[in-house]
């Protein structure tokens, strides 16, 4: 992997002549893969409604036995925290308050997803 997180791997990949990012979901026991399953298709569809020039759309998915990947395009400055470091004029307050706002409709949109 380019990048490892909390609870992914990051791969870095071409499809049709494109660079490609494909984040893979780490399943550590195989009682999860129910409540994996949900929140990763939460997440889908969450991503799917986000329409906004700084989030990457998301281009495929793939879940097979215990695997789970998100494709989106590959971006070569890297996670939120490498471009802040790389960019130290970043606007950081109007990036977290970016951050605030798709995470409160990721949460509306969860919501709206179990009713």
């Amino acid at each position: 992997p380019v990048y490892r997180g909390g609870f992914a791997d990051v791969w870095k990949g071409q499809y049709h002549g494109r660079e490609v990012a494909a984040k893979v979901l780490r399943v550590w026991k195989e009682g999860d893969l129910g409540r994996i399953t949900r929140g990763f298709c939460r997440g889908i569809v969450a991503w799917r409604a986000l329409r906004h020039p700084n989030i990457l759309p998301l281009l495929g998915v793939m879940m097979t036995g215990n695997r789970f990947v998100m494709v989106s395009e590959w971006m070569e400055n890297g996670n939120i925290n490498e471009f802040v470091k790389a960019n130290i004029d970043t606007d950081r307050l109007g990036l977290v308050c970016f951050f605030v706002r798709c995470f409160y409709l990721r949460l509306l949109l969860t919501i709206a997803f179990l009713l």
